[in-house]
């Protein structure tokens, strides 16, 4: 390799693996990263996991051996990569366990994640794949010196966060499940920090209707402020349900300096919360303090318990409806198919009698005996259904005619997840106003 182009190389690469680092819980930051190609990892279950055990493991490979002197330089690199990144301690606080200012420890963890990039670059023989990373950094202003949070400004992330919000679906999960997940994921964290966790779940709690990866972000973000106040201690989290809410609570006893000082929640912890707070807002979720005046530091979570809207699918192709019941799965939308409209309306005629209309109709037009059109007519003409929103489904460009004989949406098959999943809660997003 050309030594330019090595050099160039070796800092967009150093680059990525300061980002990874940064975002070494962040299971989207991880899967998404360039390093999951770079290190061949894309044939594992799961990526994110993969990649963050190729770094932690890089870095425990660069603790001295136990005879070398505790003033050594090697013994620096190592503690500040651990306490950074696998400890997840603040800049101040590791600067304070090392007795150095600021701007030397951001001296020392920029040689760290140097030496740290170099060992990965040759044991995961990373320069056969390097081509890789030239598409990655188009137009990418890399800056080795800024962590991730200072390349993204407020207005950034909030940007990214509304981005990535439009694009994601909510789901109808167990909270227990996803709690196991974070849990498993910090598993690190909770052993290097020495803390006891004490789950009870409410294994009777409905599901919750979430934009999962962002709830599951915003849960890592909580867990691991919380681990950090636990330090040494027992952490307790604890799942309820009333009122048609799920609740999360996490609390832990104070250290006895913490109890003389009130709140002893690092800036950085302070930052991590609200972003916290930020994508539960996705999630109809909420974040309190639940902190006691001295004797312990607490969060409490609140999430709405998952409500199920019937979606009627009526379209004579078969594989269509397979299809459409493989998009509703997981989501807060069940799947109700039938083969025709003649069927259709004897389903609705039972479901007027038992008060359980469908929360939506996606219609075929196209079907033998009696058409979409007809079936809309007399959807729209029935003083009990004339308010269902109908989406008209077809391959053909009749989106004006649907919207003119009653339709309250069109969508264009072949039919895309994303924007089926986007029309539904469009829709019910209106209905829910309307009852208001």
């Amino acid at each position: 390799m050309d030594a330019f182009m090595d050099e160039v190389s070796k800092d967009r690469f150093a680059h990525h693996v300061q980002r990874a680092l940064s975002a070494l819980y962040d299971p989207v930051v991880l899967s998404s990263s360039v390093l999951v190609r770079l290190f061949a990892l894309e044939s594992q279950r799961d990526t994110a996991v993969a990649l963050r055990h190729v770094l932690t493991d890089s870095i425990e490979g660069l603790k001295p051996a136990e005879l070398t002197p505790p003033g050594a330089r090697g013994w620096r690199v190592y503690q500040v990569l651990r306490r950074r990144y696998i400890e997840q301690l603040t800049q101040h606080e590791v600067a304070q366990n090392l007795s150095l200012s600021i701007r030397q420890l951001q001296r020392q963890e920029k040689i760290a994640r140097e030496l740290l990039a170099e060992r990965l670059w040759l044991e995961r023989d990373v320069e056969p794949r390097v081509h890789l990373l030239t598409p990655i950094l188009q137009g990418d202003a890399f800056d080795t010196e800024s962590s991730v949070a200072d390349e993204l400004g407020p207005s950034s992330a909030l940007q990214e966060l509304e981005s990535l919000s439009s694009t994601t679906a909510l789901q109808v999960v167990a909270l227990d499940d996803v709690i196991q997940d974070v849990l498993a994921t910090l598993r690190p964290l909770i052993a290097n920090s020495h803390v006891t966790v004490e789950y009870e779940p409410d294994l009777q709690a409905p599901p919750v209707s979430v934009k999962l990866t962002m709830l599951r972000q915003a849960l890592l973000n909580v867990a691991s402020v919380a681990v950090r106040q636990a330090l040494h201690r027992r952490l307790t989290i604890q799942t309820r349900h009333r009122d048609g809410r799920a609740h999360i609570t996490m609390m832990t006893a104070r250290a006895a300096t913490d109890s003389q000082s009130g709140d002893s929640r690092p800036s950085g912890d302070e930052e991590t919360l609200q972003m916290a707070r930020r994508l539960l807002v996705y999630s109809q979720g909420t974040l309190d303090n639940a902190t006691a005046p001295t004797a312990t530091w607490g969060i409490h979570i609140s999430l709405q318990a998952a409500r199920v809207y019937r979606v009627l699918v009526v379209d004579d192709n078969a594989d269509t409806r397979l299809l459409l019941e493989r998009y509703l799965q997981g989501t807060r939308y069940q799947f109700l198919g039938v083969d025709g409209a003649q069927a259709a309306l004897t389903l609705l005629d039972l479901a007027v009698l038992a008060a359980g209309l469908p929360a939506a109709i996606i219609l075929d037009v196209m079907m033998p005996q009696m058409d979409g059109w007809t079936l809309l007519e007399r959807i729209r003409e029935h003083p009990r259904l004339h308010a269902i929103p109908v989406i008209v489904s077809t391959i053909l460009p009749q989106r004006e005619l649907a919207l003119t004989f009653g339709a309250a949406d069109f969508i264009h098959k072949p039919i895309r997840r994303d924007e089926l999943l986007a029309i539904l809660d469009r829709h019910l997003a209106q209905a829910t106003e309307s009852a208001t």
